[in-house]
């Protein structure tokens, strides 16, 4: 166990600094999968139990997709693990942080791919959970992610909606200071700028 945790998160950093391509780094994480898998270069779900750090390393696999911009082979991955998790371990704590990471990636991913109602449904599975589980550091990206996809259906003439330009504004809002209540100046300084960009003076200052 402690020779794969090496291995993978090797492979996650050296791709992170441009070491390695995404290719290279998804056969590394596959044979770091394998040292406690059997044969699991296809990601075949079905063949066995996993434990929640194999799954963290079939995100960090669907996120190789994520970074060669293959999305839609990385969200269906992606929705395979989601899948599993939900049938096999649901309401287990050890995979309730793995199962936040997948789900929110998923909500990236389908609104890349201009799936806004779906990643907003994903997103909102999220938010439960954090809820639930009191994962407050999440909370911001989530939420900034979800008022985007609401941003583009409102955008979307042919699309029905039970929201409005005020409920974007509100979740922004909370977004921004949740992020900075919790210090993550980066998040705060984008999620600020968006609103401004959005939802000009004087309603920043009004509320």
């Amino acid at each position: 166990a402690s020779r794969q945790y090496v291995m993978a998160e090797r492979a996650v950093l050296d791709m992170r600094l441009k070491r390695i391509s995404a290719q290279e780094g998804r056969a590394q994480l596959r044979d770091s999968l394998e040292l406690t898998a059997v044969k699991p270069q296809k990601e075949d779900l079905e063949r066995y139990p996993f434990t929640d750090y194999e799954m963290l390393i079939l995100y960090y696999i669907a996120d190789t997709y994520f970074v060669e911009k293959r999305l839609k082979e990385g969200a269906h991955l992606l929705e395979k693990i989601r899948k599993k998790m939900k049938s096999c371990y649901c309401g287990q704590d050890d995979y309730l942080y793995e199962e936040i990471l997948i789900t929110e990636r998923l909500v990236y991913m389908n609104g890349e791919l201009g799936n806004y109602r779906k990643a907003v449904a994903f997103a909102e599975e999220a938010l439960k959970i954090c809820r639930k589980e009191k994962y407050s550091v999440c909370l911001p990206q989530l939420l900034s992610e979800m008022e985007w996809n609401m941003e583009q259906l409102l955008k979307c003439q042919e699309e029905e909606v039970d929201f409005t330009w005020k409920d974007c504004q509100e979740i922004l809002k909370m977004a921004y200071y949740l992020s900075a209540a919790l210090g993550q100046e980066e998040q705060k300084k984008q999620i600020y700028s968006r609103y401004i960009e959005n939802f000009p003076y004087p309603t920043w200052s009004s509320v």
